[in-house]
């Protein structure tokens, strides 16, 4: 895979000096925590916008919180975006297309990636019963687990990263653990961080990610208007991209 860059190292003065390459195919899965105002919504995007111009890349946006704010560009289309309760039937659709790539042993040449964005985890498993918050859970295990190797791709967005969002060891699949802003001792510790080697963040943008083992203090480039809308242009696109076009 084309290596995917969104942010860059970032000095203790702020600058950001190095920007930082990420391959999926070597470190599948990206686990965002941020608090509002932190930037978290634009890495997002910012992620996903690179992965939608991969060639053939279909994305796919859970998005409970139905945040207008962010995915307002999905409303009325006939894409793959799904929000409040119906993130079941995106899950679920999802999870088949992973399971029947599982079984197939038809040799189709490059995958393309499939890429699935679940917005606000925590919110969607807080405000779902056992028995769902179990079974999306271990839906989303399973993702983590077996997707890389047909390169389905999981991206989670959280507020706070806590042990009860995971189930079967999911965790530890996330390759990539990317904290906006001052991340909580309890979330730093859940995500893998180190605090000690933390940096302050005196700015929107500003956080910590953990890639290969290493961590580093980084920075997310400001997206203006004219950029944002290009980025979720190029994501709706992959939103529609089926496998013929």
């Amino acid at each position: 895979m084309k290596r995917i860059t969104f942010c860059a190292e970032r000095l203790p003065n702020g600058e950001a000096v190095r920007p930082i390459p990420i391959d999926f195919d070597k470190s599948p899965h990206l686990i965002c925590q941020g608090g509002t105002g932190t930037g978290k919504s634009v890495a997002s995007l910012l992620t996903t916008a690179k992965i939608s111009q991969l060639p053939g890349s279909q994305v796919f946006i859970l998005d409970f919180k139905n945040d207008v704010d962010t995915f307002k560009f999905c409303h009325g289309k006939d894409c793959r975006y799904w929000r409040f309760r119906d993130c079941e039937t995106g899950l679920e659709k999802y999870y088949n297309l992973l399971q029947d790539e599982l079984a197939s042993d038809e040799d189709c040449g490059p995958r393309p990636v499939r890429w699935l964005w679940i917005d606000e985890l925590g919110s969607w498993l807080l405000n779902s019963d056992k028995k769902t918050a179990d079974s999306i859970r271990a839906k989303i295990a399973t993702i983590l687990m077996m997707g890389r190797s047909r390169r389905f791709f999981v991206q989670t967005s959280v507020q706070r990263a806590q042990a009860e969002l995971f189930s079967q060891g999911s965790r530890d699949n996330y390759s990539v653990c990317l904290g906006m802003g001052n991340l909580t001792k309890e979330s730093a510790s859940v995500l893998g961080f180190s605090r000690d080697e933390f940096l302050p963040i005196t700015e929107i943008g500003g956080g910590h990610l953990i890639m290969g083992g290493r961590q580093y203090p980084v920075q997310i480039p400001y997206i203006g208007p004219r950029g944002m809308a290009r980025m979720k242009e190029d994501i709706l696109k992959a939103l529609m991209r089926n496998d013929e076009n």
